[in-house]
């Protein structure tokens, strides 16, 4: 199997999941308890400045506390990373791990002619890759064997994902 990035976007990781680089950090962190996501993107028009965390922000919020009275109130752009792997939708989620895995990315931000798409966790990424995998198993078992792999393999790693 070859699946393709664009198979695993979810609505969470859409396109409303991003913010302007000056954005108040307490004005991110509210929407990522609205949106129920842990990475923004940072967009300025249609261009991806760099992206952030909930982690990253929690943490700045404590640093940023001794710059001024309200670390809040920092903009965005003061604390995201400006260095993040992008990929096309069109990518392999074999090639997508790859490439995360040379740069130590923990998350890719997908896009498609130059229009934001979303952004992909490691922890999704793996879990794809790792199911596209047992399909694989499966495929090659019922081709090799006559049958499907058995039931209890399935069921044992299903239960072993978490």
């Amino acid at each position: 199997m070859n699946t393709r990035v664009s198979k695993i976007l979810s609505p969470r990781s859409g396109p409303r999941a991003w913010v302007p680089p000056v954005t108040p950090v307490g004005d991110a962190l509210g929407v990522m308890d609205r949106e129920a996501v842990e990475l923004l993107a940072v967009l300025e028009g249609r261009h991806v400045r760099g992206a952030v965390s909930r982690r990253k922000l929690a943490t700045c919020m404590q640093c940023l506390t001794s710059c001024g009275p309200s670390p809040a109130s920092a903009p965005v752009e003061r604390v995201m990373a400006t260095s993040v792997l992008t990929v096309d939708s069109g990518t392999a989620l074999r090639e997508l791990l790859h490439r995360m895995s040379l740069v130590q990315a923990s998350y890719a931000v997908v896009i498609e002619a130059e229009r934001f798409l979303g952004l992909l966790p490691l922890r999704e990424v793996c879990l794809a890759v790792a199911l596209d995998l047992d399909d694989e198993v499966d495929q090659l078992t019922t081709y090799i064997c006559g049958s499907p792999t058995p039931e209890p393999r399935r069921a044992q790693s299903a239960a072993s994902k978490p």
